[in-house]
């Protein structure tokens, strides 16, 4: 909900700035070649950041990341899973076996703090250890 409602109030905002530019059709086609522009750009930016942030993690961490998604005791407890935050300091090292990290998961209930320790198999599987929940917060309803 605040996602769409963020939205609204972003587009609410640049209409109000952009309005006495829309008066007259010169403004219009320069605002339209402005917009061309930067909106492939912003496109191309956010898939770069989004690879680069997705190789900076170890695989260990990845990993145990989706398997703690999929972990039925941890969707029982946070809800469907939105979204997840992590301190550097936090991650295992890239050829860590067993590794251990530190993970928030943030679902539509709750959001837990976990202690995790994945390990990989001879097979290059990775498998759950331990998880230790640190703390379970609920989400309140406004």
């Amino acid at each position: 909900m605040l996602p769409i409602v963020l939205t609204l109030l972003a587009i609410a905002l640049s209409f109000a700035f952009l309005r006495p530019y829309l008066r007259k059709p010169e403004q219009r086609t320069t605002l339209l070649r402005v917009a061309l522009i930067l909106l492939p750009l912003a496109i191309v930016g956010y898939f770069v950041i989004t690879y680069i942030n997705y190789d900076s993690k170890p695989d260990a961490f990845r990993q145990g990341l989706e398997l703690l998604q999929n972990n039925k005791d941890i969707q029982n407890k946070i809800g469907v899973y939105n979204s997840y935050s992590y301190f550097n300091k936090d991650l295992p090292k890239k050829d860590d076996n067993p590794a251990k990290f530190k993970v928030e998961l943030t679902g539509s209930i709750a959001t837990i703090y976990l202690y995790c320790e994945v390990q990989k198999d001879t097979k290059g599987d990775w498998h759950i250890l331990k998880i230790k929940q640190d703390s379970l917060v609920k989400h309140t309803d406004e």
